[in-house]
């Protein structure tokens, strides 16, 4: 069984903060507390992942296989 938890990441240094052991329930609470992503670290272990982030209004993850800078770039250029 893993032992992931979730947590939101915000600022220019992208700061992970542990908030939930959900993904439903960090993206609950980045909702109401104004953030716009979601990450996660695998086994409660020293290194975290974005896994979702919130553009206009929905939460959004890139395709299999499709790297998150791309999927980045194709929104925000």
């Amino acid at each position: 069984m893993s032992n992931n938890t979730y947590g939101i990441i915000y600022g220019s240094d992208n700061i992970y903060i542990d908030v939930s052991n959900s993904l439903k329930g960090a993206k609950r609470y980045a909702t109401n507390r104004g953030y716009d992503k979601v990450g996660i670290r695998y086994n409660s272990g020293y290194h975290c992942s974005i896994v979702a982030i919130k553009i206009d209004n929905k939460w959004t993850k890139p395709k299999k296989g499709e790297k998150w800078k791309s999927f980045i770039n194709a929104y925000f250029n």
